[in-house]
């Protein structure tokens, strides 16, 4: 039975990996990999559940995961490459997520707050030079935003998930080869601070040292192609991306993925009777608002 490089490299750091070593310079010492999409669930994983919605439907499988990104999310067509730097301005959801992964495969992917002000919102196309924006005309006017840079929507259906330009600002001809996926050694992300104590920072994060944060986290938390997370953190923060979405979903797993945070819907998807989590990740402040909901002592616990 095939197994993923992921799950491979689990085994070998359980087996080799002592203490005298950090986790992370083994790793880095040991990975050795191509691309983000080879690093996706092996063929023994392809039917299991990858995202699931907030009701609990199953909204794709690994084998659909790696097929949007590997036949469907064509960035080259819009003449974006690896290292052209892509924001993806969603609300927080399945598809936010998986525009994050695909993306991350392709170019350099910067996760953005729905909720900023248009002003804001130009203020990170300029000062990050993002190349194309994907957004939701839904909570986004585009005629704001149309002289800033190519705005791209996504189109997606039942069977597809691709995306269309909204605006052509810089007049780009559109190509129908594929994008060239990116290397260990390029930016997959960048991020910015919350700039609570000063100016926001940039962070740009090499695919590399991203996945070796990943198996950090795989590994300390031992999870398994059965686990599943429970997300209502924001995916433009690095923790929500590397615990909540790239963690579950490399080591064969899946994620809730859901629209934002609430305390008490956090309860009721834990009351389905069919709900598959079994872990979440959380900064304190949420950890204190679910405990102090009056659904917690259902489950045995004290919000004291």
């Amino acid at each position: 039975m095939e197994t993923s490089v992921i799950s491979r490299q689990l085994s070998k750091i359980n087996e080799r990996h002592s203490q005298e070593q950090s986790l992370g310079s083994y790793i880095a010492n040991e990975l050795k990999f191509e691309s983000l999409l080879q690093l996706l669930s092996g063929a023994n994983d392809e039917n299991r559940p990858a995202i699931y919605s907030s009701a609990l439907s199953v909204l794709y499988t690994h084998k659909e995961v790696k097929n949007v990104i590997k036949n469907q999310f064509n960035l080259y067509e819009f003449n974006l490459q690896c290292n052209d730097r892509v924001g993806i301005l969603l609300p927080n959801g399945a598809e936010f997520g998986l525009c994050i992964l695909a993306t991350c495969c392709y170019c350099t992917c910067v996760p953005m707050n729905s909720s900023s002000t248009i002003d804001e919102i130009k203020n990170d196309i300029k000062v990050l030079q993002i190349k194309a924006l994907v957004i939701d005309t839904n909570i986004v006017d585009a005629e704001q935003l149309k002289a800033t840079t190519l705005l791209l929507k996504l189109n997606r259906t039942a069977e597809t998930f691709k995306l269309e330009t909204i605006s052509d600002s810089g007049a780009v001809e559109c190509r129908v080869n594929k994008s060239a996926l990116n290397s260990s050694e390029d930016t997959c992300l960048l991020l910015q601070t919350s700039g609570t104590t000063g100016q926001k920072k940039t962070v740009p994060y090499k695919l590399k040292t991203f996945i070796i944060s990943t198996l950090c986290v795989a590994f300390s938390w031992r999870l398994t192609p059965t686990d599943c997370n429970l997300n209502m953190m924001p995916l433009f923060h690095v923790g929500g991306i590397v615990r909540n979405l790239f963690a579950p979903l490399l080591t064969g797993g899946s994620v809730i993925l859901c629209e934002g945070f609430d305390p008490n819907v956090f309860w009721d998807i834990l009351e389905t009777t069919q709900c598959p989590a079994t872990w979440y990740y959380a900064a304190p402040t949420i950890h204190w608002a679910i405990l102090q909901t009056n659904k917690c002592g259902n489950f045995g616990f004290k919000s004291e």
